[in-house]
């Protein structure tokens, strides 16, 4: 039903106003799963009325007690980013997610939570991930999917790799207890049995 009402909504002002106030109802649901998919659909809604009720549907979902909640609100950030560009850089959500990083503890939403910055980051020329955050996911890396392993490697790879390749071990600038941290970290990644990680490794 959200699927279908979401497509005409697009197309239809008026059923657009009503799509709008069931979603905003039901991401009030007792129901975690009732909330996660409307807070789904509410994003992917292409419609100028939403914009101004994203916020706040947004940061409600981004607090929620159940993980699987908030990851969706993740994306659901990432999403009013890609449709709405403007409202949602003139909103206080970029900084909640930057202040997630160091709060949230689900591993799916983490991992929503670097693929949601990384493309914000890469559009506004926003900010890196704090290299503390990038360790500590490193040092926890079993708690992930295989998927989630590959997307922390790569982040790796782009965040901290190259500020170490351009101070070789050595150079006097080049942090060495870094170093070692991030390979006592990738030792436990020799035992996972997925190719594409231990090739990133």
């Amino acid at each position: 039903i959200y699927l279908y009402l979401t497509y005409y909504a697009e197309r239809n002002s008026e059923l657009a106003i009503l799509m709008v106030n069931t979603l905003i109802k039901d991401c009030q649901d007792d129901d975690p799963v009732i909330r996660s998919l409307a807070l789904r659909s509410s994003s992917s809604l292409k419609v100028p009325i939403m914009a101004e009720y994203m916020e706040s549907i947004l940061k409600q979902g981004i607090q929620d007690p159940i993980g699987y909640v908030r990851k969706t609100a993740v994306m659901g950030c990432l999403k009013f980013f890609q449709h709405f560009k403007q409202e949602f850089l003139e909103t206080s959500l970029l900084d909640t997610l930057q202040s997630m990083l160091e709060i949230e503890t689900d591993p799916n939403t983490i991992i929503n939570l670097i693929y949601s910055l990384n493309e914000i980051y890469q559009k506004t020329q926003g900010a890196l991930f704090p290299t503390e955050f990038l360790l500590k996911i490193l040092s926890n890396l079993n708690l992930f999917s295989e998927w989630g392993q590959s997307a922390i490697l790569r982040l790796l790879l782009h965040s901290i790799i190259p500020s170490l390749n351009m101070n070789p071990p050595d150079s006097e600038t080049c942090d060495s207890p870094l170093i070692y941290q991030i390979m006592n970290s990738l030792e436990q990644v020799l035992k996972f049995s997925s190719v594409h990680v231990l090739m990133l490794s």
